[in-house]
């Protein structure tokens, strides 16, 4: 008798552990894990529901994580979308309006010069007048991927501002810096030698051609505003000078 209640006894305790073991890894999220099935009496039954239990609960963690997944993804499918122009696939003013932002503290944290391009297409709207909107599409997006595609580092970014204008932005790259840089857009472009027209209004004007004005701020009173006014300011400078050419705001 006293033999028998003793094997009783291990056996409660045994089956208690497995169940308490395997009840602290469910608690923690461990559902990989099935405990010892007991092979017989009610401990038995119990550990087979309970591992049963377990392949469910991992089965909608992972469906649940997969869901979590896919949110995510196609969050970031439709900000990414958001923040593109449809047409010539680089980013749009509502990205330019975020990364400015960011960029004028991150300048003003790190004190480093910030600077500003705006770039126009020369005699866009001839050209769209002599070979159409769907030719000027096209050379809207092969101008727009250009510059992109020629920023030097990661950091610089290229935005549609409207029309055949784009802005780019260049953290903690001083006037000279700027400077080197619209020259090079502006001499990839004219490289490209799209034609125009021979009907231009400028005879010397063959191809598609971009002006450029540059502006370079510092310090903690350097806002988005004033940016936009210095670039758009020397853009029109350099529209009076005759085109395809860059200019450097002056104050």
């Amino acid at each position: 008798m006293m033999w028998l209640s003793k094997n009783i006894f291990r056996e409660l305790h045994y089956g208690l552990k497995v169940l308490t073991d395997g009840t602290i890894l469910a608690r923690n999220g461990e559902f990989n894990q099935p405990i010892k099935e007991i092979p017989a009496g009610e401990f038995g039954v119990v550990t087979k529901h309970f591992n049963s239990m377990l392949a469910h609960l991992k089965e909608t963690t992972v469906s649940r994580d997969l869901l979590q997944s896919i949110v995510e993804k196609r969050t970031k499918q439709l900000i990414m979308l958001s923040e593109t122009d449809q047409l010539t696939k680089i980013p749009n003013k509502r990205f330019y309006d975020l990364r400015i932002a960011n960029d004028i503290i991150t300048s003003k944290h790190c004190k480093t010069s910030l600077s500003l391009l705006m770039v126009d297409i020369d005699y866009f709207k001839n050209y769209n007048d002599n070979f159409g909107h769907e030719l000027g599409d096209i050379v809207l997006t092969r101008v727009a991927q250009t510059i992109a595609n020629k920023l030097p580092r990661a950091t610089d970014s290229v935005s549609r501002f409207g029309g055949e204008e784009f802005l780019v932005i260049l953290p903690s790259t001083d006037q000279n810096g700027a400077m080197v840089i619209a020259e090079r857009i502006r001499m990839y472009i004219m490289a490209m030698r799209i034609p125009i027209s021979a009907l231009s209004q400028n005879n010397d004007q063959k191809v598609v051609t971009v002006s450029i004005g540059v502006t370079t701020v510092a310090g903690d009173n350097m806002n988005e505003v004033d940016l936009l006014i210095q670039a758009d300011a020397a853009l029109y400078e350099a529209k009076y000078k005759g085109r395809n050419i860059s200019i450097l705001y002056n104050k």
